[in-house]
């Protein structure tokens, strides 16, 4: 997998809730048990943590 990369542009397509599981986690390079440990390790490095930014 190497680096978050959306196999599809989904922005052009249906909303992601109503996406069934198997092609959320394929365009997210994901599977539905998750990431391994090597691939979360390596997108925290490049993305950082999932935070959300503080109120204005």
């Amino acid at each position: 997998m190497g680096s978050l990369m959306m196999k599809k542009n989904l922005s052009d397509s249906r909303p992601w809730h109503s996406l069934p599981p198997d092609a959320t986690c394929d365009a997210l390079g994901s599977t539905e048990q998750g990431l391994s440990q090597q691939e979360a390790q390596q997108r925290l490095a490049q993305y950082g943590f999932n935070r959300l930014a503080p109120d204005p």
